[in-house]
């Protein structure tokens, strides 16, 4: 049986009402079914599954959810409406058959300088945006099928009715009106459209996509009331005409049906436990299970069908429970009877206070159980059964005891008899030189007496075991190893320390040199000679300085003198050795060379040099000049080149009687003189011979700063040159001039000397 509260009954009229009213529409759709009526238990579910329904429908459930499958777990009354959605009563809404069926404000496009749509407020049916404009972009309807759409080029004036079409409509019937729409262009002034259906504005404005060929759906539903026609229209609110150019395909209009189901859901009671399941108990005694939930119906696994069973041995013991056979649950009881703690024998035991922690447990027989407390003398408990003994003497009773929280406690004792050891303190290792004695009790930290031991089997004359004293005179490097052994009681162990002393060799210093004279700077190389087992540490000294760390030393000696050397060895970083040779390197003078040359000025036209040798220690002297020769006279003569002119370098190079060389080097400087040469008279008459009067110029010039001029007797200018290659012919603004004396000035700059010379004279013009 269903029941429905009053809002349910009212919903279910209503859907009743319309239903009637659509019938004819919607008689062909299947109703949901939830099942009937039902009773669940406790912790049961009900699902509910309308995935397989024809016609695909839309579902509403009472909770406000959608879903084709729904699953509850309360008591309660459920219901579902399915909706489905009827044929389109739209003719040619997917503009198949073209340019018919509707009515439009806008007309078909007519063609321009962009194709058919040129002009706002023009339309076309076709496939694609791009086959009727050059700048809309290609598209396909929006199933992406090469159909048909309605293409506009969007009017400026707003409230433009784009596309209307009247239809038959059911009274008080519930229709889904939706549209697909895109824009054409990528542009910010999309289309702004209004959906109205006899007059009445639905939904709200819907603008497109900025991006062309992207295709959303406008939707919304109408319910008819009264109306037995439905006027459905699409009009543009832009008020501009650049962008607002869209596309628009599958108009529908469809009516909706709904069905309904209802189902109430029931829960009865399970039954409820709330004892223990799990019991144990001491072997002997009785324990008591109940199975509660008093006046319902019980099943022992024992076969008893009483509400309690009394039971004396272990084991699982289950029982179900059932409210008259509709809901039933079943519960298990763990048993388990314990047998009495057994703590074992008596016993004793002997220790040495070296073991520091006895585990006590270790004690009991292995088939004792270890689950139990030791205690002391004073009843204390001990922590996890360890002792600790270290400071502990003679005999100590310790009490076991195992319990059990269902049987009795029991207890058994042990007596420990604790040893003291005696120690022979820590091991230790010491580094000696071998020179003198060491007392190696001096390095026993205990007061306990002991006896030692060479493990090395040193003999007496080097170690004494009755006095501990060690001779290192004589040892070779190496570690030599002693034990001092002092014994206790048993069960105590003796004990042992064991020391090493690391004995390290000192050096016997030798060192050689590749050189012991020579002249400064002196380079001279040292090496290590010294044979001595161990590691090596160097330091050199010269005159006290330190200069080195390595087994060879390079050095050199500046200072003209007698050096020390010395070298100190370090072996294992413990034992220091010093050894000095005495005035083992000497630095030798050196000579100095110099001279001086004479005249101050030569000439290329008399290039001799005398040169006075002014060095000191100079037992032999080398000459050259410049590479064009040599000489080993103290002081020599030498004729340089006739007529080059040039730098020259002249090296002496001076020895002095130990071998000890110097050098110096000066440059000798060669000149040109200035030679120039002025005739004084000339023949300017066409014979070719002393027809050109000019200075002639040989060395020393510098063209670049010459300059000739030559004046009649009134000092005019009849003549001028600044080359002194170009002479005068004679001739003064195209015409010879008269024979007799002319006067003449020449302006030149000496190379050698940068000076400038100026020379004036006359000569004598014959024809």
């Amino acid at each position: 049986m269903k029941f429905m509260t009053f809002n349910q009954f009212t919903i279910i009229g209503i859907l009743l009402l319309i239903s009637s009213s659509i019938s004819a529409q919607c008689a062909q759709n299947t109703p949901p079914n939830l099942g009937n009526d039902t009773i669940l238990c406790p912790g049961n579910t009900l699902q509910f599954d309308l995935s397989g329904m024809p016609n695909n429908p839309v579902f509403l459930w009472d909770d406000g959810t959608n879903l084709a499958t729904r699953t509850i777990s309360t008591p309660g009354i459920y219901y579902v409406d399915a909706k489905y959605i009827g044929t389109s009563i739209v003719n040619n809404g997917d503009f198949s058959q073209g340019n018919t069926g509707f009515s439009t404000n806008y007309t078909v496009g007519t063609g321009g300088s962009w194709g058919q749509l040129s002009s706002p407020g023009t339309y076309a049916i076709n496939t694609s945006p791009s086959n009727v404009h050059n700048n809309f972009t290609f598209c396909s309807d929006h199933t992406g099928n090469n159909g048909n759409m309605m293409i506009v080029n969007g009017a400026s004036t707003p409230g433009t009715d784009v596309w209307c079409q009247t239809v038959n409509v059911t009274p008080n019937t519930d229709y889904e009106f939706s549209t697909w729409i895109t824009n054409v262009i990528n542009s910010t002034n999309v289309a702004n459209l209004q959906f109205k259906i006899n007059g009445t504005v639905i939904g709200n404005p819907f603008l497109t996509s900025t991006v062309g060929c992207v295709w959303d759906q406008f939707f919304s539903i109408w319910n008819s009331g009264t109306a037995t026609s439905a006027t459905i229209c699409v009009t543009n609110l832009n008020n501009s005409g650049g962008g607002n150019d869209f596309a628009i395909d599958d108009i529908s209009f469809a009516p909706v049906c709904i069905q309904s189901d209802t189902i109430e859901v029931e829960y009865n009671n399970n039954p409820v436990f709330t004892l223990p399941t799990s019991y144990d108990e001491c072997d002997g005694s009785t324990l008591t299970l109940d199975a509660e939930n008093v006046g319902f119906d019980y099943e022992w696994s024992s076969n008893e069908t009483t509400q309690t069973i009394q039971v004396n041995t272990s084991g699982t013991y289950s029982v179900t429970v059932s409210d008259g056979g509709y809901c039933d649950a079943n519960q298990e009881f763990n048993v388990t009877f314990h047998s009495p703690p057994n703590a074992g024998a008596d016993g004793v035991a002997d220790f040495c206070d070296t073991d520091l922690n006895v585990d006590l447990f270790s004690l009991l027989d292995p088939s004792i159980d270890a689950s139990g407390t030791w205690y002391d003398q004073l009843g204390n408990p001990i922590t996890s059964g360890q002792l600790d003994i270290s400071n502990l003497a003679g005999f100590n009773q310790y009490d076991y005891v195992l319990t059990s929280p269902f049987c009795p406690d029991d207890t058994s004792s042990f007596d420990l008899d604790i040893k003291t050891f005696l120690s022979a303190g820590t091991d230790f290792t010491e580094q000696f030189c071998n020179d003198g004695t060491v007392d190696l009790n001096t390095f026993i930290s205990v007061t306990n007496p002991g006896t030692w031991t060479s493990i090395d089997g040193l003999g007496g004359n080097i170690f004494n075991p009755n006095t501990g004293v060690l001779t290192l005179d004589g040892l070779t490097k190496g570690d030599y190893t002693f034990e001092y052994v002092v014994y206790s009681d048993a069960p105590c162990t003796s004990d042992t320390a064991v020391g090493i002393i690391q004995v390290s060799e000192l050096a016997q210093i030798q060192f050689i040199s590749d050189l012991t004279e020579g002249c400064s700077p002196l380079t001279v190389n040292f090496s290590d000679m010294t044979i001595v087992n161990g590691s090596k540490n160097y330091t050199w000294y010269v005159d006290g300085v330190q200069v080195g760390t390595d087994s060879t030393m390079t050095y050199l000696f500046d200072d003209v003198r007698c050096y020390d050397i010395t070298l100190s060895i370090e072996t294992d970083n413990l034992c220091l050795k010093t050894y000095t040779e005495s005035q083992m390197i000497c630095v030798n003078p050196d000579p100095i060379a110099d001279f001086k040359f004479s005249p101050a000025s030569i000439f290329s036209d008399n290039p001799v040099v005398s040169f006075t040798n002014e060095s000191q220690l100079n037992a032999n002297n080398i000459w050259d000049f410049s590479g064009l020769g040599g000489s080993n006279e103290i002081n020599p003569d030498f004729t340089f080149p006739f007529g080059e002119e040039g730098d020259y370098e002249v090296t002496l190079t001076v020895y002095s009687p130990k071998g000890c060389v110097d050098s110096t080097t000066q440059i000798i400087p060669i000149r040109d003189q200035t030679i120039y040469y002025v005739p004084n008279a000339f023949t300017p008459d066409g014979d070719n011979i002393n027809n050109v009067f000019k200075p002639v110029m040989t060395v020393g010039i510098d063209p670049q700063m010459y300059k000739f001029e030559v004046f009649n007797r009134w000092g005019e200018k009849v003549f001028e040159s600044n080359d002194y290659e170009v002479g005068w012919d004679g001739t003064y603004g195209g015409q010879l001039v008269k024979d007799g004396m002319y006067n003449w000035k020449i302006t030149f700059t000496e190379l050698k000397t940068e000076l400038v010379i100026t020379q004036m004279g006359t000569v004598t013009l014959l024809k």
